[in-house]
């Protein structure tokens, strides 16, 4: 049974275009095991968090996402706040989280707008790849006291996250997430494969500032400061030499 809904999975996924669209393929499969929706994050370092630099995703309704731009963004996702620190599952009670906020500084309206939908619990499971894939990611099951029933064990989940992280790797999902167009990307290339800008304009027959302007438009959609960031960070996530 866990092969066939894995195979679902990944079928699914491949069709989706986008890491929300696949989130929102995966949670209708996940429905009857109490996923109320669905939060995906990825990160390549700890701290990645704190300057937005991540890929982050969940099929909450747009109308609640005005909140959470108005809480921080990025700073106040359960899922990506913890998501460094799991070891194993990790269950968040938004309930303790708003009532937290609510003691100090900082209004939370977002999570306050969870639960007031209904949506008190996150099970948060970590993605272990055995491919050599580097950062940090997790999947996250929201869902309400009535569905947390139906959740099944762990590994279940982190096997479906797995496989929806493979997927989207492969099927180009983080390089639309980023933006990058197919020049931009060439441009990489050619700069991880040693080249200069100068060099790069040479063999593409375009001037040099030409050159220039794209990878200063691939630092930016991947919030590196430099080409050598930039580089890594479209190494690891798969949009260089995928």
């Amino acid at each position: 049974m866990v092969s066939g809904l894995l195979g679902r999975v990944q079928e699914d996924v491949r069709h989706s275009r986008s890491v929300r669209g696949a989130l929102f393929r995966l949670r209708e499969i996940l429905r009857p095991y109490g996923a109320e929706h669905l939060t995906y994050v990825l990160m390549l370092s700890p701290s990645a968090y704190k300057r937005g630099d991540l890929i982050a995703s969940s099929t909450f309704p747009m109308e609640l996402w005005g909140y959470y731009w108005q809480s921080g963004a990025t700073l106040t996702d359960a899922l990506i706040e913890v998501a460094p620190f799991m070891a194993g599952p990790t269950s968040i009670n938004l309930e303790k989280v708003v009532d937290h906020y609510r003691r100090g500084s900082a209004s939370h309206k977002y999570f306050s707008a969870l639960v007031a939908e209904g949506w008190p619990l996150v099970m948060g499971y970590p993605i272990f790849m055995e491919d050599g894939t580097y950062g940090i990611s997790g999947l996250g099951v929201v869902c309400s006291r009535q569905s947390r029933k139906k959740l099944r064990e762990a590994a279940f989940y982190m096997q479906v996250g797995q496989v929806l992280q493979r997927e989207m790797r492969r099927g180009g999902h983080f390089r639309r997430y980023h933006a990058l167009t197919s020049k931009e990307i060439e441009v990489l290339e050619h700069m991880a494969r040693g080249g200069t800008a100068a060099e790069i304009a040479d063999v593409l027959g375009l001037q040099q500032r030409t050159i220039e302007m794209r990878l200063q438009k691939a630092r930016k959609k991947l919030r590196a400061l430099t080409t050598t960031e930039a580089i890594f960070k479209a190494t690891a996530y798969s949009i260089l030499f995928a």
